[in-house]
């Protein structure tokens, strides 16, 4: 597995290619418009030399035409190396006069009504040179007053070698140029990102350090720079839920602990009793029964752990069952919790709204069925004597379903309101215990229900006094 590039890395690639493109293009247009610039000042320069040139061709009466070179110049056609060269053409393309030891291109020896700029080679050497249209100076007139002399075509060309040197000089120090930029800015680059990253840095080394121990520490955000304060925040709050959770857990686990010592201590003794007793049947099974009620007890607080222990995303399923199923479901948990309740003087009343046409909830009977108990049966065990159980089964909209339990008893605690749905929440110990609750029964209930993609909540009933349950169920169809 190939180790990936470090964020640092990639800012300092990123940056250095960002300004590679920025230098090639500016290096590029700043090259390309000096070359222009070298270009239009040496054209300029020769068409002033032609210009200039053309003062010295002289038109005799007879109309011939005559080439009298002064000493200045004379001097830039003897030159042995890098010499300017000239031709005179007539208006009828013949040659009148010339510097030239190889003849220029063809189309050079032709008459031009506009100036034209041409480039050519005379023994490697490159030049550039202009065909330039004027008139011949009339013998007798002052020179440049070639108003009425013959028309003709002047070519001058002069050597591109001191262009090219300085076309090479500028190439040359624009890489240099650019080479130093890229290598400094890349240092630069390497020191200004290991400056900005430090404080992810700083972060890293603290979250390195925090471990199931020590989530109580937190990143100081006012430190962060303001880009990093989110994160750091994000940071804290995530610590603080895992703290949570932790604590949770733990108070979880001594709780489990708590809950099992007593049943366990209880069949213990029941076993060390029956072991230092002498032998006699009936006693014996008499001792076994009761020990095999305190085995049932701890298994069903072990199943009881093991649903509230399971993510809700352990049912990930597409569960389901319809209307009919969910009511015969509801019929059942009546029919086994009836002696209950009437044992207390009390009733379970069912009223259904919902339509069984056609209409499918997401969940299953085994999940319906310990919902529907639980809350049944907590309803009964606090509701007091003469309690009234109501259960409603309604479509609350297209997309949900609704089971109600509610009854006339004394209600919720305020104190035990926000906890709940808990695990191991409850409200008076002693009773809890005498009727054999756990505190484990909503938590299962609400865990099961959100693994349905439902909800489990408690709502103030609507008499005011009572506890009243409301189970919103996914309907599918």
């Amino acid at each position: 597995m190939s180790k990936r590039t470090s964020l640092s890395a990639r800012l300092i690639l990123l940056f250095v290619a960002a300004e590679l493109l920025l230098i090639g293009v500016f290096a590029t247009g700043s090259f390309l418009f000096s070359r222009r610039r070298l270009h239009k000042s040496f054209d300029t320069a020769l068409r002033a030399h032609a210009d200039a040139f053309s003062t010295l061709v002289r038109e005799g009466k007879d109309g011939t035409l005559t080439v009298t070179l002064t000493e200045d110049s004379t001097s830039r056609f003897v030159r042995k190396r890098h010499r300017d060269v000239f031709a005179v053409f007539a208006a009828d393309g013949a040659r009148v006069d010339s510097e030239l030891d190889v003849e220029p291109a063809p189309e050079w020896a032709t008459y031009v009504e506009k100036r034209q700029f041409r480039a050519f080679t005379i023994d490697g050497e490159r030049y550039r040179g202009i065909l330039y249209p004027s008139h011949a100076t009339l013998e007798g007139e002052a020179p440049g007053n070639k108003a009425k002399g013959s028309r003709i075509t002047i070519f001058y060309a002069g050597t591109t070698h001191d262009l090219d040197d300085d076309i090479e000089d500028i190439q040359e120090f624009m890489l240099i140029a650019g080479g130093t930029i890229i290598l400094l800015s890349t240092l630069a680059a390497f020191g200004i990102t290991k400056r900005v990253l430090k404080p992810l840095h700083d972060m890293t080394n603290v979250a390195g350090k925090i471990d199931a121990v020590s989530l109580n520490r937190r990143f100081v955000v006012k430190r962060l720079p303001s880009d990093l304060q989110p994160l750091g925040k994000s940071f804290n709050e995530l610590l603080a839920r895992l703290e949570g959770s932790f604590d949770r857990e733990r108070r979880f686990s001594a709780e489990a602990a708590h809950e099992l010592r007593t049943p366990v201590a209880v069949l213990k003794s029941g076993i060390q009793a029956a072991l230092i007793t002498p032998p006699d049947q009936v006693r014996d099974r008499e001792a076994l029964q009761e020990l095999l009620e305190d085995v049932e007890r701890i298994a069903t607080l072990c199943e009881s752990l093991l649903i509230v222990g399971k993510p809700s995303s352990s049912r990930a399923r597409d569960v389901q069952i319809s209307a009919q199923d969910i009511v015969e479901v509801v019929m059942r948990v009546v029919d086994s919790l009836s002696p209950s309740a009437e044992r207390v003087g009390g009733s379970i009343r069912v009223h259904t709204e919902l339509d069984g046409d056609g209409v499918v909830l997401r969940t299953d009977e085994d999940s319906a069925s310990r919902i529907l108990t639980n809350l049944v049966e907590n309803a009964i065990r606090y509701g007091g004597d003469g309690v009234e159980v109501s259960i409603t089964l309604r479509a609350s909209d297209e997309f949900e379903a609704e089971l109600i339990v509610e009854d006339n008893g004394p209600g919720i605690p305020p104190e035990l309101e926000q906890r709940l749905f808990e695990r191991f929440a409850r409200g008076d110990e002693s009773r809890t215990r005498a009727t054999g609750g756990t505190g484990l029964g909503l938590a299962i209930s609400r865990a099961l229900a959100l693994a349905d993609g439902g909800r489990l909540v408690h709502e103030k009933a609507n008499g005011g006094d009572g506890a009243r349950f409301v189970w919103r169920i996914v309907l599918l169809a």
